[in-house]
This record gives C-alpha cells, structure tokens and sequence, in this order.
C-alpha cells in the first residue's frame, strides 16, 4: 500500500487490490424478458461476472445485429416442445450400464477365482503363511489327521450365465430400439441368403441417411445464420489467403463491395463420402454406356477423365497421363509399316592373293 501511495494512487479500496492475476468466471445468457413499453418479449443478451455482477444486457440485435439466436441445434428425433429430445444413446443408457455392472462383475468373479483362498481350522502354533508355487514345493498345513479336515478352499460361485445373459439383454433393447442386427446392418449368425445381404445393405444406408437429414440441415442452418451475422457485422476489408498445391500462401484483400450482395447466398451443404458415392455411382454408369458403344472414343475419354478425378491428382500430372494417351491413339491408329527384307551381301568378283594361294596349294596336293 505504501508503494501505491508513493505512485500516487489514493484509495480507500486497497483491501480489494489483489496481489496477482485473477481469474473471473464469465457466464453469457441468451433469454427472452418483457418490454412493457413494446409489449412483447425481446431477445436479450446479459454477461455476469462470477454470477452476481451484471456487465452487459442489450438486446440481440444491439449485440450482434441479428434477431434470431446465434445457435444451431439438431437431433435425429426432434421435438416439438423440447429444446432438447432424446437420442438415440438416451434410448439405450440403463441398459447399457446394467451390461457394464454384469461385465464387471464377472471379471471380478473370475479375479477372487484365481486367489485361490482357503480356510483353516485355527491351531496353537501354527500360523499360515503364503508361499511361492513351484515344483516340488513342500506346503504346511495345520496338525491333524486328514488334511481336508483343517483346510478348506472357499467356494466362490461362478457366472457362467453372465454372457446369456448380456445377449438376452442386447436383443430386448435392439427390439425395444427396432435396431436389430439386420436394421444396423450386421449379419446375423448363420447362413444368409442373397435377399438377407440385400436387405442388410439397404437397412445400413437407411439409417445413415436417416439421421444424415437432420445433421446436413443444422449444417446450412449455421452457415445461413453466419452468412448473415457476416453481412451485419461487415468488416472494412477482409484479408484472404490461397494456398497452393506447392504450399505458398497467396494473400487477397477484399473490400464490402466485391463480396456483399442485398440478395444474399444460398448454401449449398454436401459431405465428401457423399460425393465420392455419387461419383463411383457416376462411373459405373459410364463403364455401362462404354460396354454399350465400345468402338466411341469420345466415350472413353469422358469415362477416363471421370476416373482419374476420382484420385488426388495435379493439373499437371492428369495433362501428362491425357497427352501420353492420346499419343497411344495415335500410333495404333498409323497404318503398320511393311518389315524390311534382309539384303544378301554381293559375292566379291575376285579373290584375294592369300586365299588364291591357299586354292593353288590344295589343287597341288590334289593332283600329286
């Protein structure tokens, strides 16, 4: 307090000064108070500091200059009258923690097995001991006629049924769910026929696209809501980075005018195995009309452009693979070139002086 003094800090709130960095506690709530000069409920925005002091309460559109709630929620079960509808997981909670107990408790069971405990009728001067298991281990054991009448394990009972039971269970919550095995697209044990492996395919694909509905809608609904919240509270300029395939950024500024518009935008919402279906699905049609008109060229090369945007490829890499097989259509469509017949060497007219002299050697030997 004397050194604040000495700065010139005067103050009969020294007591509250903390020595070192605090940390508040800031609680933000979205809800809706009546305004009884308008006569209706407004949406407010409040902050609390540790809960009790009070350091901002403006309406919504004075906050964040919108007037819907900067929040996107989904489920796959919505409700009408509840913010927040049970899921799937809710459905199956109870018994899926009655499941972890019996899991539980087996292994417990099968751990007291495995400590092999015993009693024993307790005697003067003897004490049991523990021992180290081994071959040819001598153990003691208390005084007395017959062993089996001073020590005796203790029983611990099994739960053999516990897997039974845990797979009578799985099925009561799958028929209670309707997400049976065929519904969630596993096979069944035994043997299936080809209508069964249709059905699971089909079962499978349901479910996903079921609850993928919901989730892409709470996806455009948050980039709806962006969109507007960024029109409203437009910066002067923006500053935007493109990377490119070698990794440099590239920077761009833009400025209100290049990229508000007083219509808006549409989002446009679409997951990436999605697309990757539609295209397989996209090939496939094109490998049928390429069966159907094998001779087109045009219609192989469509189809194996398709193809290759299926992998990740540079712009060069697919110029090189276009231009290597467009050279290969060319070569096979060149008429084949007649081979060239092998010219026989011309005999020499003479003969050279030592081949003549070796002929004349021989016909001399020859006559004599």
């Amino acid at each position: 307090m004397e050194r604040l003094r000495a700065m010139g800090v005067e103050t009969d709130e020294f007591q509250y000064f903390a020595g070192g960095d605090r940390i508040v506690n800031l609680t933000e709530h979205f809800t809706r108070r009546w305004n009884a000069k308008l006569k209706k409920f407004e949406k407010r925005v409040v902050v609390y500091a540790d809960n009790t002091v009070k350091l901002f309460d403006e309406t919504l559109e004075e906050a964040i200059g919108v007037g819907f709630w900067p929040l996107v929620i989904w489920s796959e079960d919505p409700e009408t009258n509840d913010v927040y509808p049970d899921s799937v997981a809710d459905l199956i909670r109870t018994p899926n923690k009655v499941l972890n107990v019996w899991f539980s408790q087996m292994i417990e069971n099968r751990t007291l097995k495995i400590f092999q405990m015993d009693w024993f009728l307790p005697m003067q001067g003897y004490a049991p001991q523990t021992y180290t298991p081994g071959p040819g281990v001598m153990l003691p054991a208390p005084p007395g006629d017959d062993i089996n009448k001073v020590i005796k394990p203790v029983e611990v009972s099994g739960l053999d049924d516990t897997f039974a039971a845990i797979t009578a269970l799985t099925q009561i919550v799958e028929r209670g769910t309707g997400a049976t095995a065929i519904e969630k697209g596993q096979a069944e044990k035994g043997t299936q026929t080809l209508g069964e492996i249709q059905i699971l395919v089909g079962k499978a694909n349901e479910r996903v696209l079921g609850m993928a509905k919901f989730y892409r809608a709470s996806w455009y609904e948050l980039a709806w809501k962006w969109a507007a919240m960024m029109h409203a509270n437009a910066p002067k300029t923006l500053k935007l980075y493109k990377i490119g395939r070698s990794g440099k950024a590239y920077p761009k500024t833009l400025l209100q005018s290049d990229w508000k518009s007083e219509a808006g935008y549409e989002p446009i919402i679409s997951s990436s195995s999605e697309q990757e279906t539609e295209t397989t699905k996209g090939i496939q049609k094109w490998m049928f009309i390429m069966s159907q008109f094998p001779q087109n060229p045009a219609i192989k090369k469509v189809a194996q452009k398709r193809m290759l945007e299926l992998v990740d490829i540079t712009p060069e890499e697919l110029k090189e693979i276009q231009e290597a097989e467009t050279l290969q259509i060319q070569q096979q469509a060149q008429p084949p070139t007649p081979p060239t017949q092998p010219t026989q060497a011309q005999q020499p007219q003479g003969q050279s002086p030592e081949i003549a002299g070796m002929v004349e050697q021989i016909n001399q030997l020859t006559n004599a």
